[in-house]
């Protein structure tokens, strides 16, 4: 049977849905329901998102998290959505706090982590966030979110997923499409609507890359 492990930052973790819990919750709702009704279907689904991570926090602990976890004997899945930490500008001195360069070095370094244990891997790409309301942050005035970043940030994954053939799961285009700021709740965190839109995308993206074999 499947093991789902998901690896990322506050929007994994969950921030601000409280209608569903965030994407990751309600991706584990439908799976578990599913399992009530399906005895001979087991698949535990375990959020490991924490508020403020970077990719080289993922790339630290990926192995420790899984394994912590992990049936040796069961099929592992990965789903990763990291990288909107990593972007973020220090207006102290305006300079980035994270290099692009240094965001692939951690990429390469998860990856290589999780294709130790899987060959089903997939990366979830940055969503955007609303300039007004993250430049400068309300929490911590000395740092900032920027579109423009994000934008190649995402990009970065993008191509990074491309070169080293790792499933990647497009979001940002498709928001910036459909009024994104209707689906954020802070500039930065999802609302309920974007969460859902982000269980939504992931739960397809399980499917149809043949990662989970039975639909929800």
């Amino acid at each position: 049977m499947p093991q789902l492990f998901l690896f990322g930052d506050s929007i994994t973790w969950g921030a601000w849905d409280p209608v569903g819990g965030g994407w990751a919750q309600r991706l584990r709702k439908v799976v578990d329901s599913y399992q009530v009704t399906n005895p001979s279907f087991w698949c535990p689904v375990y959020n490991l998102g924490i508020s403020g991570d970077t990719s080289a926090g993922v790339a630290n602990r990926l192995i420790q998290e899984t394994l912590l976890r992990r049936d040796q004997d069961e099929e592992t899945i990965f789903l990763i959505a990291i990288g909107i930490n990593d972007s973020i500008i220090n207006l102290r001195n305006s300079k980035e706090i994270v290099t692009e360069e240094m965001y692939v070095e951690n990429l390469d370094q998860m990856l290589g982590h999780a294709r130790t244990l899987s060959k089903k891997i997939g990366f979830i790409g940055l969503t955007p966030v609303d300039d007004a309301l993250v430049d400068p942050l309300s929490w911590d005035p000395m740092k900032a979110y920027r579109l423009e970043r994000v934008k190649s940030f995402n990009s970065t994954l993008q191509e990074f997923c491309r070169r080293t053939t790792a499933e990647f799961l497009p979001i940002l285009d498709s928001w910036i499409d459909a009024d994104y700021r209707s689906l954020l709740s802070d500039g930065l965190h999802p609302n309920a609507a974007g969460h859902e839109r982000l269980f939504q995308a992931a739960k397809m993206f399980l499917i149809e890359r043949d990662f989970l074999r039975t639909p929800f």
